[in-house]
């Protein structure tokens, strides 16, 4: 883990704006920036902040807003036969998180937002960055 956090590091800080692919333990994973890549891995993988136990070696697991997918990469890590289920309304991410989740058979990937409405919803975006992490069904939660 320490190895994958060092080198990560390194290419955030010499090559963060270029750099936009990542290959760790098993996984590849793309993005539009390698500082993203490693932020998502420094906090998922090594501060373990979506760590979790069960005694249920198979678990059903939803990622609400999985983005990219670096944190349903970590679910899988934790339990390789879970059966994921990752949401992701944006569809601009919605792309890359396809492309790093085909070669995992057990995550099932849908381009819808969580809600507790019926029915078609406003998503919105900051106009600064479709990438960012502040898109919300709430127009409040993304003002800048």
């Amino acid at each position: 883990m320490l190895y994958y956090y060092y080198k990560m590091l390194l290419k955030s800080l010499f090559f963060g704006n270029k750099i936009t692919s990542e290959h760790f333990f098993t996984y590849d994973v793309v993005a539009w920036k390698y500082k993203y890549i490693f932020g998502i891995f420094k906090i998922a993988f090594f501060k373990g902040q979506y760590y979790f136990t069960t005694k249920n070696k198979t678990p059903l697991i939803i990622d609400c807003g999985a983005n990219i997918w670096v944190t349903s990469l970590f679910f899988d890590f934790l339990y390789p036969w879970a059966e994921i289920h990752t949401f992701e309304p944006n569809p601009e991410i919605f792309g890359y998180l396809e492309i790093n989740t085909k070669k995992t058979k057990n995550i099932h990937n849908h381009q819808l937002a969580v809600s507790d409405q019926k029915g078609e919803l406003d998503f919105y975006i900051t106009t600064n960055n479709a990438w960012d992490t502040l898109a919300s069904l709430h127009e409040s939660r993304n003002q800048i």
